[in-house]
């Protein structure tokens, strides 16, 4: 029984979308070739790999059997072209890395700088994305690792902690909680904070994380999609933000943001790194990604609660 790569290619595309036009767009072929493939593929195993009668559409229990084996191929194919471009070139080709949007814009920058000032036969590509999005991609094998911000351990995946990182409270030196040394549990309840979008990852991991504290409920003086834009919202003097040390650690060290401590109230969250659990790595991959995880893991202390 022949498996083309191709053939795999379009089958495992029509699994992840559930649909043949969603495939077919993204293969940028037309619906009926790719129909033609998967049509192909079921008449030589002699079974249905696809049940068609629901939308979207829904894997049989071969088609289950085959996407995994599937899948399989195609990391070890993809991880065999790019061994042999190595025992040519060394530590070369291209490393694809994802990252939430604070740590590709704030972390990685210096970082990739400092590897590809080592390796100057080396790509690499940094996509950002959200929590959510990254591990989709780690598993789809869209990139090779993905960085990530989170209070719990991504599910799906092979994920490390790299380090804890504190959440610190920040307002602007002219802010009128700036010059206390340290707010009380209650008055938290009548502050006005910057928060992210309502039902963001990082909106929903601080919501709990205050909830856990006691805090259910807070003023919002607004809210921005970006860590980067609450921080700058913070600059202005309206409310608190809550951010990860990497993303305000400069402007403390300038006295453009101070931080202020609330009693009973610390928060912390942890830096991963997520991969695929099926993935083959190669020698360009596995020396990229430890330069990453040696940098970020030795770079901060904190002083989030041992719990």
């Amino acid at each position: 029984m022949h498996f083309s790569s191709d053939s795999l290619q379009t089958f495992v595309a029509v699994a992840e979308e559930r649909s043949f036009s969603l495939a077919a767009k993204k293969l940028h072929k037309s619906q009926s070739s790719v129909s033609s493939q998967v049509n192909l593929l079921e008449e030589q195993c002699g079974t249905k790999f696809f049940d068609r009668s629901p939308r979207p559409l829904r894997l049989t229990q071969a088609g289950v059997l085959l996407l995994t084996f599937a899948k399989d191929v195609m990391y070890r194919a993809q991880a065999l072209s790019a061994s042999l471009a190595e025992l040519k070139e060394g530590v070369a080709g291209e490393v694809k890395i994802g990252a939430i949007t604070s740590i590709a814009t704030a972390l990685l920058p210096s970082i990739v700088r400092g590897i590809l000032d080592r390796f100057k036969n080396l790509r690499i590509t940094v996509s950002a994305q959200n929590v959510s999005q990254l591990c989709e991609s780690v598993r789809r094998g869209e990139i090779d690792f993905a960085i990530l911000l989170s209070d719990q351990e991504p599910s799906g995946v092979s994920a490390r902690v790299l380090r804890t990182e504190s959440l610190f409270f920040v307002v602007a030196p002219d802010h009128v909680s700036a010059s206390q040394r340290q707010l009380r549990m209650e008055s938290v309840r009548n502050t006005r904070f910057i928060m992210g979008q309502e039902g963001s990852s990082y909106t929903k991991m601080l919501d709990t994380m205050l909830q856990k504290k006691g805090v259910s409920r807070y003023e919002v003086a607004a809210r921005i999609s970006t860590l980067e834009g609450m921080k700058e919202i913070a600059r202005t003097g309206i409310g608190i933000g809550i951010l990860p040390q990497y993303i305000v650690e400069r402007e403390i060290r300038k006295k453009a943001l101070r931080r202020i401590q609330i009693k009973g109230l610390k928060l912390c969250a942890n830096i991963y790194l997520v991969e695929n659990v099926l993935s083959v790595e190669t020698r360009t991959v596995v020396a990229v990604r430890n330069l990453i995880i040696n940098y970020i893991s030795g770079r901060f202390r904190h002083d989030c609660d041992p719990e």
